[in-house]
């Protein structure tokens, strides 16, 4: 077993995630595909051997128990090397992901690493989202979006609930400093009919970052 896979168990088993063969082999391939497109582009900043499985794949996870294990319709915001969309799409709990991004190289990645998975689900979108909001066939259609620190708080919330379907759920994943936005987002969230209904505070295993998801409700 390799350092990247008994780290990544370690800290999935921390978080009360159990991760079967067949999805500790989709990471893996996952992370076999990004280090070789890291040499062309640049995907992601890796410093240390927890960079990647801690930092990336199990952070992304840390919205798994909030999303739940019902079949739900995901938008992920701002995707980059497909985080958090790809490991969530990995653990099978979403019907359908799509991925956003505006950079041609970094969906191309994303659509190469769709297809090496098998993730049949997943749509990647090569587009700014701010030219998406105006696009019919992706009004209030996704039972969740989510976006990783992407924006800040109010844009995102501004541009995010269009997106959502009646009763749907907006989540944020934030680091330490979310307080200070969390002040200026009242007037976007009553405007857009978003009730923050969750604050999730949890330190990442083995190395300790902290992070806040929020999670927003719509009520209309």
């Amino acid at each position: 077993m390799t350092e990247f896979e008994t780290i990544l168990m370690q800290a999935a088993g921390e978080m009360g995630i159990t991760l079967s063969e067949r999805q500790i082999g989709n990471f893996v391939t996952y992370r076999r595909a990004m280090l070789l497109w890291n040499r062309k582009i640049s995907l992601v900043s890796l410093k240390s051997s927890t960079d990647l499985p801690i930092k990336h794949c199990i952070d992304s996870l840390t919205a798994f128990p909030l999303i739940g294990h019902d079949s739900v319709t995901l938008l992920d915001i701002g995707s980059g090397a497909g985080f958090p969309g790809i490991p969530l799409a990995i653990m099978g709990s979403t019907r359908e992901v799509t991925l956003v991004d505006s950079s041609r190289k970094k969906t191309s990645f994303l659509r190469q690493v769709a297809q090496q998975l098998d993730l049949t689900g997943v749509t990647v979108v090569t587009d700014r989202i701010e030219n998406l909001m105006h696009h019919d066939g992706h009004h209030g259609r996704y039972d969740v979006v989510i976006s990783r620190a992407t924006f800040g708080l109010p844009r995102y919330i501004t541009m995010a609930a269009p997106f959502l379907s009646p009763g749907g759920t907006l989540i944020a994943m934030k680091g330490r400093g979310v307080d200070t936005e969390l002040a200026a987002i009242t007037e976007p969230a009553t405007g857009a009919g978003l009730v923050l209904v969750k604050r999730h505070e949890i330190n990442l295993p083995l190395i300790g970052d902290r992070r806040i998801i929020l999670v927003f409700r719509r009520s209309h």
